[in-house]
């Protein structure tokens, strides 16, 4: 049998408002799609993951998206992504200290989704406490190549606790993947 892969991005954003009247608005957005396994438009064949990380303030690590190394299935694997599909960073902290600076790496920097213009690599965001950055792509993805594959993220203003994990592909002839 051949392996396979199944992934989906689910988020929702909601409210339940109630004025002194008694007047009540009871809404959200949601998004949830899945994706297929392989390497084209709308699937995606590889995912990678970091739990609790922790970075001491001011700390940084840069993640090389072409070189994820993980245990899976018992082994060390290392996944050499090409295509960003989604991404998500939480910040665990529950107090208002510590944020997470995503972006601005001192080599190959990987900022495909900030770039306005396709060259602007120094584009930051931050990810505040108790709080998330969510990106997806789910059809075409974002490249990964060698001169546009990593991440940094930094501390400031205190230690942070973090999760990462993206999902992506792993080439054009679909490794890894049924395709």
């Amino acid at each position: 049998m051949a392996d396979t892969f199944k992934g989906e991005v689910k988020l929702s954003i909601g409210w339940k408002w109630t004025t002194d009247g008694g007047v009540i608005d009871d809404d959200k957005v949601s998004y949830w799609k899945k994706w297929a396994d392989g390497y084209a438009d709308n699937q995606a064949e590889a995912a990678w993951i970091v739990e609790s990380g922790t970075l001491l303030e001011d700390g940084s690590v840069t993640y090389d998206l072409t070189a994820l190394t993980r245990t899976l299935f018992g082994d060390t694997t290392t996944i050499t992504l090409t295509r960003i599909k989604g991404l998500i960073i939480v910040n665990k902290n529950t107090t208002a200290i510590g944020k997470l600076v995503v972006g601005n790496a001192a080599a190959n920097a990987w900022s495909a989704p900030w770039r306005c213009d396709g060259t602007d690599t120094t584009i930051t965001t931050d990810v505040l406490p108790d709080s998330p950055l969510v990106l997806a792509n789910r059809q075409d993805g974002w490249d990964v190549s060698a001169t546009q594959k990593n991440i940094l993220l930094t501390a400031r203003n205190g230690a942070v606790t973090y999760d990462i994990a993206v999902v992506g592909t792993v080439s054009s002839t679909g490794i890894g993947s049924s395709s």
